[in-house]
């Protein structure tokens, strides 16, 4: 099954409050939508997760000399996807499914 690392991203900004806020006000209408936005993405990522498919292929039988049993799906062990600044990344081990 597919995991997710902690997806994070920058602060959060809604526009056009902050001429009625004070700045301490600002930053708890900012800190609650950032927090908010992120749980919604998580579960949002978390729901999908198992439809998105993970690359795997079946080992030929000319693999078989070396004792890897021929015909299974190769792919990624325990996938987990990670975010950085600018990809969603997955990682995980190379093994028999």
């Amino acid at each position: 099954m597919l995991r997710l690392a902690d997806l994070t991203f920058g602060t959060v900004r809604i526009p056009g409050v902050e001429a009625t806020l004070a700045p301490g006000q600002q930053a708890i209408v900012d800190l609650a939508a950032t927090v908010l936005i992120q749980r919604l993405l998580h579960l949002t990522f978390e729901a999908a997760a198992p439809g998105l498919p993970v690359l795997a292929f079946e080992l030929p039988a000319s693999v078989g000399q070396f004792g890897l049993p021929v015909g299974s799906p190769l792919g990624v062990i325990d996938p987990i996807v990670e975010s950085t600044p600018t990809h969603l990344v997955l990682s995980g081990a190379l093994g028999i499914l």
